[in-house]
């Protein structure tokens, strides 16, 4: 994997405390190696897993390497895509809040040993939120990820008190408010890492279209979006553009989201009738 040596420590990055959150719902066969790769970071990290009512034996794997585990009781309903599933986070995530930085994570997500470092000495005053880049997906050089996204934690408490809106744009929502707040965020492409499980069913693009519209994206950037998999799975693209039509809550992003969006958008184009993207 091809990804730059760390630079010198610019902010005392050395001595920041580093927790990491994994959400895990029978996840025996995947949370091993993520945590693995977890503890060989150069920076040492903290982790909790919150083992989601698993009926397997993701619990006690997380105990045995060490983790800190958040129980919470069964429930027979899977939450992915869901606003429940934001609900989980926070169970955890009241368990990072004496950390620096707080770094969220999938539990079959699979990170280089320098992950961690060189996302730290990405953030200072003005960049707040980092992440790499998930090997084989794309990448908007100002959105870190969800999963290997590192956060300030003084900023996300300044937004939401270190927790998530439960809501279906729950994962967004502290990356747009962050840049709403005139700080930067970011994902560096050079970091690459590895997620083992990549699916994407039509539930789950209606929940997605759903958070778009509660974030404020515009309805130009929701059909780039929607057209991106079409293709590959038409199914999931419609459901997705219908979530985004059905659903009405706004979050306090919204105006910020869609007034940037737009611009965007219309820079884009205005710069192509001029010639200057051909």
């Amino acid at each position: 994997m091809g990804h730059r040596q760390p630079t010198p420590d610019k902010g005392g990055h050395k001595t920041k405390k580093v927790i990491t959150v994994i959400a895990a719902r029978n996840e025996e066969d995947y949370i091993g190696p993520t945590i693995d790769s977890l503890k060989k970071q150069t920076h040492p990290v903290k982790i909790i897993v919150i083992n989601d009512g698993s009926t397997d034996d993701t619990p006690v794997i997380s105990k045995n390497a060490g983790c800190s585990l958040v129980n919470l009781p069964y429930h027979k309903e899977c939450y992915v895509s869901k606003p429940e599933i934001a609900a989980v986070w926070n169970q955890g995530l009241r368990h990072a809040q004496t950390a620096d930085y707080i770094m969220i994570s999938g539990a079959d997500h699979i990170y280089p040993p320098l992950y961690v470092e060189i996302c730290l000495n990405e953030l200072d005053e003005k960049t707040v939120i980092v992440s790499g880049r998930i090997e084989g997906q794309p990448i908007n050089p100002t959105y870190p990820r969800g999963s290997g996204r590192i956060v300030d934690a003084q900023v996300w408490d300044k937004i939401s008190g270190c927790l998530y809106p439960v809501c279906y744009g729950w994962e967004s929502y502290i990356v747009y408010m962050a840049q709403e707040l005139g700080f930067k965020t970011k994902a560096i492409p050079e970091l690459i890492s590895r997620s083992r499980r990549l699916t994407y069913t039509p539930t789950t693009a209606r929940n997605t279209g759903r958070g778009m519209h509660e974030l404020g994206y515009y309805l130009p950037q929701t059909l780039a979006e929607c057209s991106v998999n079409l293709f590959k799975s038409p199914l999931a693209s419609v459901a997705m553009f219908h979530g985004y039509m059905t659903h009405r809550l706004k979050l306090d992003c919204f105006d910020y989201v869609r007034k940037t969006q737009r611009k965007n958008f219309v820079k884009k184009i205005t710069s192509y009738l001029r010639g200057e993207g051909r």
